[in-house]
C-alpha cells in the first residue's frame, strides 16, 4: 500500500505550496509539465507582482495492486443511487490497474442507513445526501449525541430533487392538500425521511405517515393504499417513470414561500425546477428543492485508492453512462458542489490538487 507515500507527499505539497506563496485560488497557472516523480523548485525570493511563482508538480500515485476490497452501499433498486453505484463498480472492474476492487453494491434504506454502515465498517464507501452527511459529521438533527466523525467527502455527483408524487387523478395539488392524507415519507433510516420531515414541519401540516421504500411506495400509490409519497433522487427516477406509464402522475410543487421558510432553517436545500414531461402525465414545470448526492468514504480507506477511484469516475465515461438522467451531471466541474461542514478525504485532496482544483 502507498498510505505512507501519500501522507508524506501531501505534507510536502502543503509545505512547498506555502513556500511558493500560492494565491488563494490555488495558482493553477503556475504548474508545468514534467516527468512523473519530479517536482519544480519553489521560489526562493519573496514573490512580487513581477516575480513568477512556481508550484510543485504532483507525481502520479503508484498502483497498489488489486488487494483492497470494498463495499459501496447505495439505495433502493428503483432509485438512481443503485444505478450509479453499479456503474461505479463496473467502471472499477473495467479500469486498468485500479489498485482495488468493489465487491458489493448492496441495496439500502438510504442515506441514514449508509452512515451507520460506514460507522460499523460493514461497507467502506457510500452514496448519501449532503445534508445527511453534514448532520452526521457534526452531530446535529437525528445524529445529536451520535456524530460520526470518521466520514470523509470524496466527490459531489448530481442534484437530488425532492419529489412529492401523487396520481394525476387525485385531488392533491398543493402541499396543504396533503394534510390528513396517507403519505409515505421514505424508508426508515433514509434521507427521504429526513427531507420529508423538514418539509412537512416547514409547511406546518400533519399527515398519516408510513415508512415505505420507493418500490413499495409506487405499488401502494397505484393500488390506492396511500395518497402520495415523498422521494428524493435524481431525475428521472425509473420507478416513478414506470408508474407513470400505467398511471399518470402529478408532482406536487413546493411553493416559493415554502422554499423560503425551509431555507431559513435548512440552507443546504437549493431551489430548483423539475422540467415538464420528466414523467408521464407531468405536463408542466414544477418548482421544488434539491439536495446533492455525494460519494463518501471512511477516513481509513487508503488515499491512493480514493484518488484512483476519482480518476476512474472523472477521467472516464463509464459512470456517466450508467444513468440517462443524472449520469451526464457527474463531471469534474460539479465535483465539489454542496460539500460543506465535512472534511475531504486525503485521496480527494490529492486528486483535486492534481487537477488544479485544491480543497481544504
Amino acid at each position: 500500500m502507498a498510505r505512507s507515500f501519500i501522507t508524506t507527499l501531501l505534507t510536502a505539497l502543503l509545505v512547498a505550496g506555502a513556500l511558493a506563496g500560492c494565491a488563494d485560488n490555488g495558482g493553477d497557472g503556475g504548474n508545468t509539465t514534467t516527468s512523473p516523480g519530479t517536482t519544480t523548485t519553489p521560489a526562493t525570493t519573496t514573490p512580487t507582482s513581477t516575480t513568477p511563482v512556481t508550484t510543485p508538480v504532483i507525481p502520479s500515485l503508484p498502483a497498489s495492486g488489486p488487494s483492497d476490497v470494498y463495499g459501496l452501499t447505495s439505495g433502493s433498486t428503483g432509485g438512481v443511487y443503485y444505478a450509479i453505484a453499479n456503474g461505479i463498480q463496473a467502471a472499477v472492474r473495467n479500469a486498468t490497474a485500479p489498485g482495488f476492487t468493489i465487491s458489493e453494491v448492496p441495496t439500502s434504506g438510504g442515506s441514514v442507513t449508509n452512515v451507520e454502515r460506514l460507522r460499523q465498517d460493514d461497507y467502506q464507501l457510500a452514496l448519501m445526501q449532503n445534508d445527511v452527511a453534514f448532520l452526521a459529521y457534526n452531530g446535529e438533527g437525528q445524529f445529536a449525541d451520535n456524530s460520526y466523525t470518521g466520514l470523509r467527502a470524496v466527490a459531489s455527483l448530481y442534484p437530488e430533487m425532492i419529489q412529492i408524487v401523487t396520481l394525476a387523478s387525485s385531488d392533491i395539488g398543493t402541499i396543504d392538500d396533503l394534510a390528513g392524507k396517507r403519505v409515505a415519507v421514505g424508508a426508515a433510516g433514509s434521507g427521504v425521511a429526513v427531507g420529508a420531515a423538514d418539509i412537512l414541519t416547514a409547511a406546518g401540516i400533519t399527515v398519516t405517515e408510513e415508512n415505505l421504500d420507493l418500490t413499495t411506495s409506487t405499488e401502494r400509490l397505484k393500488d390506492g393504499g396511500i395518497d402520495a409519497f415523498f422521494w428524493i433522487g435524481g431525475i428521472p427516477t425509473g420507478a416513478i417513470t414506470a408508474l407513470g406509464t400505467t398511471d399518470p402522475v402529478r408532482i406536487v410543487p413546493i411553493s416559493a414561500a415554502l422554499q423560503t421558510t425551509l431555507q431559513e432553517d435548512k440552507p443546504f436545500y437549493a431551489s430548483v425546477t423539475l422540467p415538464a414531461d420528466t414523467y408521464p402525465g407531468q405536463s408542466a414545470d414544477v418548482e421544488t428543492v434539491a439536495v446533492i448526492a455525494i460519494l463518501v468514504a471512511r477516513d481509513d480507506v487508503p488515499a491512493d485508492d480514493v484518488a484512483s477511484l476519482l480518476r476512474i469516475i472523472f477521467d472516464g465515461t463509464d459512470v456517466q453512462s450508467s444513468h440517462p438522467g443524472q449520469g451526464p451531471n457527474i463531471k469534474i466541474e460539479n465535483s465539489q458542489e454542496g460539500v460543506s461542514g465535512i472534511p475531504w478525504h486525503d485521496g480527494a485532496k490529492y486528486y483535486f490538487a492534481l487537477k488544479g482544483m485544491p480543497v481544504e
